[in-house]
């Protein structure tokens, strides 16, 4: 799963930092040219420049609705996630974040 595996080492190479929170890694992973979706378009409105969900590999329809605050850290997140999907088929979840 991306959000599992990919995504916090992304997050970890852009900060620096081994569990920041998301307000620490916005302004490098989620927003401005370094941002995910940085140079895609939206798939909702055809505009420049898209949201994380959009430049994720895989998007597909959303099964689940998870919320992670601002001051959650990545490791807070991602072990929250792993509670959530243990001993089921990650090949039928996807998670809107």
């Amino acid at each position: 799963a991306f959000v599992l595996n990919a995504f916090p080492k992304k997050a970890q190479k852009a900060v620096g930092m081994a569990s920041p929170t998301f307000r620490e890694m916005c302004g490098e992973i989620a927003m401005g040219p370094n941002g995910l979706g940085y140079g895609r378009v939206c798939p909702r409105d055809g505009a420049l420049n898209c949201s994380i969900v959009d430049a994720c590999p895989s998007s597909k329809a959303a099964t689940h609705f998870v919320s992670w605050t601002w001051s959650y850290t990545l490791d807070e997140f991602t072990s929250a996630l792993r509670t959530l999907l243990s001993g089921r088929d990650l090949r039928r979840i996807f998670l809107w974040v």
